[in-house]
């Protein structure tokens, strides 16, 4: 029964229970009960942004009110407070409630923002110059052994194909050259690998006719394949801006030539027939990221600002959202749950 009310609790309260006794210590504390809540928190997102002009400052939304109803206010910000000398810059990627980060001096970090633990990555080196290479770095889970990790394909700006993949593990921490990528990923720029399925996803070309392909790299695997676009998009006019995960589902930005927006919505991942179009205007799409998905409601991060998109069977509707708390300078947006899983735990892979 405790068990049960534990695991439903949010970590800052799991935090006070831990003080409370030895027991429930050492029942928070196991391995087992950190998995039992991830699974509970898995069904609700939190939101995380972090700012320009403010290296190192991230902060948590929560969205406490009704997306259908007319308050002022449709979410509320909170500042994340780690204890790092180092400032980040970028944002990589979002798992299970653990995100890696890179700080202005190119160290990388993983931080659980629930619990404010981090842990510094060994330094990663593609044998590259770096002012010649573009890396792509992403970060998930591999279920098969209970482990996490971080991708980085490492392009040379000479190379058309052939390029590095390393891997990063936490049960082991080191960095290990896996192999190669069959594709061309200097076209686009460096961005994130979008996590779903257990498999990492970058908008790449094909390196024959440079076609565009979504590349899948399997975590557990260590293998690439391609993920089907939607029909026929490949030959349309128009830029396909990047991907995104809505709750599990893989997704598509593209920008249209009359100045819309459309989002693609991958309902059964691998499915070509499964491709779900949503079609909307936006005045900079080029910033777009979709962060947050209840019901038949959607929030995407524009340019800065916080765009509801709403969908009905008739109508696809958008407005403007108010969060209080937050700096005008917001950059960049992704989804976390609130979890317990440790940065630094000992555990995985047992």
């Amino acid at each position: 029964m405790i068990i049960d009310v534990f695991t439903r609790l949010p970590v800052k309260s799991l935090g006070q229970c831990k003080c409370v006794s030895k027991p429930w210590y050492s029942l928070i504390s196991d391995p087992y009960f950190t998995k039992m809540h991830l699974k509970k928190a898995s069904s609700t997102n939190a939101v995380l942004i972090s700012t320009k002009f403010n290296p190192g400052s991230l902060y948590s939304v929560d969205f406490t009110n009704n997306f259908k109803n007319n308050s002022n206010c449709d979410g509320i910000a909170s500042k994340l407070n780690f204890n790092l000398s180092n400032k980040w810059s970028i944002v990589w990627g979002s798992c299970n409630g653990l995100i890696l980060v890179e700080s202005n001096r190119r160290s990388k970090f993983l931080l659980n923002p629930a619990t404010l633990e981090f842990k510094k990555l060994p330094r990663f080196r593609s044998g590259y110059p770096s002012n010649s290479t573009y890396n792509y770095f992403g970060f998930g889970y591999d279920s098969s052994c209970d482990d996490y990790a971080v991708v980085v394909i490492s392009n040379h700006c000479n190379f058309k194909k052939n390029a590095c993949v390393f891997v990063y593990t936490l049960s082991t921490n080191q960095w290990k050259k896996v192999g190669f990528s069959p594709y061309d990923h200097k076209l686009h720029r460096p961005t994130s690998g979008t996590y779903v399925a257990g498999s990492l996803h970058w908008l790449a070309n094909n390196v024959n006719d440079s076609s565009l392909i979504i590349a899948s790299f399997s975590i557990a695997d260590k293998e690439f394949s391609e993920v089907p676009l939607p029909k026929g998009i490949a030959n349309l006019s128009f830029k396909v801006l990047r991907l995104g995960d809505f709750k599990g589902c893989l997704c598509l930005f593209t920008s249209v030539f009359n100045g819309g927006t459309e989002c693609w919505l991958m309902k059964e991942y691998g499915v070509v027939e499964s491709w779900m179009k949503l079609s909307f205007f936006l005045t900079e799409a080029s910033w777009v990221v979709s962060l947050h998905l209840q019901e038949d409601s959607l929030v995407l991060l524009e340019g800065g600002q916080f765009v509801l998109l709403v969908s009905t069977a008739i109508e696809v509707t958008l407005q403007r959202m108010t969060i209080l708390g937050l700096p005008d300078d917001s950059r960049f947006g992704m989804t976390s749950v609130d979890s317990l899983v440790s940065p630094n735990s000992k555990n995985v892979n047992k």
